[in-house]
């Protein structure tokens, strides 16, 4: 059994966190072009996702594996950002940007959960042809 497997929840889990998050911020007021604009920044950490975790998934040990590193740099982009919305959302409760409602912040909620999964996973699960490599 690959013990890879144990990764696919965690990365499931904040490929659905942050795809909710891009339709949860979606603009059907603003005209096509920046909408578009703004759907594709949502959908890009979900595009680097799912490389990263194809990458890392498939990888069998051998040599450095970049799927792990960009996999570890993803979750904790996502740990800062999520960190960056708090302070929005308690410094600007009534602005225009940010999370505001239990709707906003739910999806960014399982989003950082499903960051957190995998970077537990990374740091104890860490290969050991790589880890012998390192050493």
């Amino acid at each position: 059994m690959n013990q890879k497997r144990v990764f696919l929840v965690p990365l499931l889990q904040l490929a659905a966190g942050l795809g909710w998050v891009g339709g949860t911020y979606a603009q059907p007021s603003w005209p096509l072009g920046p909408q578009i604009l703004l759907q594709l920044l949502h959908y890009l950490p979900v595009t680097l996702l799912f490389l990263f975790g194809v990458r890392f998934l498939t990888d069998q040990g051998e040599g450095r594996n970049w799927g792990r590193s960009g996999l570890m740099i993803l979750a904790l982009f996502v740990k800062a950002v999520t960190l960056a919305w708090i302070v929005i959302g308690l410094t600007h409760f009534l602005g225009l940007t940010g999370p505001h409602t239990f709707a906003d912040w739910f999806p960014i909620g399982v989003t950082n959960a499903g960051s957190g999964l995998l970077l537990g996973l990374l740091i104890t699960h860490r290969d050991q042809r790589f880890t012998q490599a390192c050493a």
